[in-house]
C-alpha cells in the first residue's frame, strides 16, 4: 500500500511535468515566455476513495513550486521542490527529492507535432533517499513529443527514463534499490471551452534493480476535469487509479483499470503563476 500511494504521488507529479510539455505549445502563454523568471505554485490534495471514518481514509497534501529561468531563447532552466504531507495520520511533513532540469523550447518536426527534450538532476533531499537508500544522486531525461489534432484536442507522450546512483545497491533496511526506471506518460488533452478542459492520461511504469531484477510494472490512470480562471490560476479535479500489472495468484495481466472502487483516488489541484 506503501508503495501504491508512493507511485501515486510521483504520478501527479509527473502529470504536472506532462501539462507543461502540452501548453509549452499553446499560445496563449506566450506572453509569459517573454519573462527572464516565473513561478508557479501548484497545491494538490488527494483521498482515496474508502468510506469517510473507515481506518483505510486517506488524505494527503502535497505542493510544487517551481522557478523557471529563461536562460535564453532556446533554453530554460527549473528548479522544483515538492513537499508532502499526511493529513490522516502522522500529519507528519516531507521533503521529497528536488530537481533541477534544463529544457528546451522544441523542435518543430511538422506543422502539428512538437519534440521538446529535457533532462533532469534528482538531488536526493528525502529521508528515505537519503538516510534508507542512501542515494548520492539521479539523472532523467525525458524526450517529450506533442501533437495538437486541431484547436481543441492535443496529444502528448512523455517518456521518462532515470538511472539513479547509489552509495551501496542494498538499502538500511535490506531492500534491493532501484537503478533504471522507465515511465511512459501517453495523455489525450480536449479544450471544451477557451477555460474548461479535460484530459484522459496514462503513466506504465518499470523499473529495474542493481542485480538486473525487473520490477512489477505497474500503471496509474487519469480523468481530470479543470477550470483556467485566468492567466495566473487554474483548479482542476479528477480521479486516478493505480495498480501492478502482476497478480500473484494469476501471473501477467494486461487489464488496465480506469475506475477500481478499492483503488481509485480522487484529488483537487490548485496552480498559481506569478
Amino acid at each position: 500500500m506503501k508503495y501504491l500511494i508512493l507511485f501515486l504521488t510521483l504520478s501527479i507529479s509527473i502529470l504536472c511535468q506532462a501539462q507543461t510539455v502540452t501548453s509549452n505549445i499553446n499560445s496563449k502563454n506566450a506572453e509569459a515566455k517573454k519573462k527572464k523568471w516565473n513561478n508557479r505554485l501548484d497545491v494538490n490534495f488527494t483521498t482515496n476513495s474508502q468510506v469517510v471514518g473507515s481506518d483505510d481514509k486517506t488524505y494527503n497534501s502535497q505542493i510544487w513550486y517551481f522557478l523557471s529561468y529563461k536562460i535564453n531563447e532556446n533554453y530554460t532552466a527549473r528548479l522544483w521542490l515538492d513537499i508532502a504531507k499526511d493529513l490522516s495520520e502522522s500529519y507528519e511533513e516531507k521533503l521529497n527529492n528536488t530537481r533541477l532540469s534544463l529544457m528546451h523550447k522544441g523542435y518543430q518536426i511538422s506543422e502539428r507535432l512538437k519534440f521538446i527534450p529535457s533532462a533532469s538532476l534528482v538531488l536526493p533531499t528525502s529521508e528515505m533517499s537519503k538516510r534508507n537508500e542512501e542515494m548520492n544522486l539521479g539523472i532523467e531525461l525525458n524526450p517529450a513529443f506533442a501533437f495538437k489534432v486541431n484547436d481543441k484536442l492535443s496529444l502528448s507522450y512523455l517518456p521518462r527514463l532515470a538511472k539513479n546512483f547509489h552509495e551501496y545497491k542494498v538499502s538500511r533496511t535490506n531492500n534491493i534499490n532501484t537503478e533504471y526506471k522507465l515511465l511512459q506518460f501517453l495523455s489525450a488533452n480536449y479544450s471544451l471551452t477557451d477555460s474548461i478542459y479535460t484530459s484522459a492520461s496514462l503513466i506504465y511504469a518499470n523499473t529495474w534493480s542493481y542485480y538486473g531484477t525487473r520490477r512489477d510494472p505497474s500503471y496509474v490512470t487519469f480523468w481530470e476535469l479543470g477550470y483556467s480562471i485566468n492567466k495566473q490560476m487554474t483548479v482542476a479535479m479528477g480521479t486516478l487509479t493505480g495498480g501492478s500489472i502482476f497478480d500473484r495468484q494469476k501471473g501477467p495481466d494486461e487489464n488496465i483499470k480506469i475506475y477500481d472502487e478499492h483503488a481509485t483516488n480522487f484529488y483537487g489541484n490548485f496552480v498559481f503563476r506569478f
